[in-house]
């Protein structure tokens, strides 16, 4: 029964942290790098630099996906397992920590990333 539990968790983790802001991101990408549903309140994103130039927050937002890249690869790596197994972590929660880790920093992303207002590309639904 407490194996049921301990799996039940994993699922549970790998959907709250891994797959569900995974999904956010793609729902992120597609509007453009904003949630425009997503309440003013929360302080979306989670720093201001409106003030900046487009040079700032081009290198910020550079960073930021270099940063992200950098922790995903590395959390891919045979010695990250090696490292969890030094911390007695299961071989079975290699997986579903990857994805958390990749979900909190793709969560970290959207938060922190600074509109420039340019348009890299754009394909009309009309196209199809």
């Amino acid at each position: 029964m407490q194996r049921f539990f301990v799996s039940l968790l994993r699922v549970l983790l790998w959907l709250s942290l891994g797959a569900l802001p995974s999904l956010l991101f793609f729902f992120w990408i597609e509007r453009n790098c904003a949630l425009p549903w997503l309440p003013i309140q929360w302080g979306w994103p989670w720093m201001d630099f409106s003030e900046s130039s487009l040079a700032f927050k081009s290198f910020w937002n550079v960073s930021l996906i270099l940063l992200f890249g950098l922790i995903h690869s590395a959390c891919a790596q045979k010695p990250f397992g090696a490292l969890l197994r030094r911390a007695a972590i299961p071989l079975s929660w290699d997986r579903t920590l990857y994805w958390a880790i990749t979900g909190v920093t793709c969560l970290g992303v959207m938060g922190f990333w600074q509109s420039t207002g340019v348009i890299l590309w754009a394909v009309p639904l009309s196209a199809f």
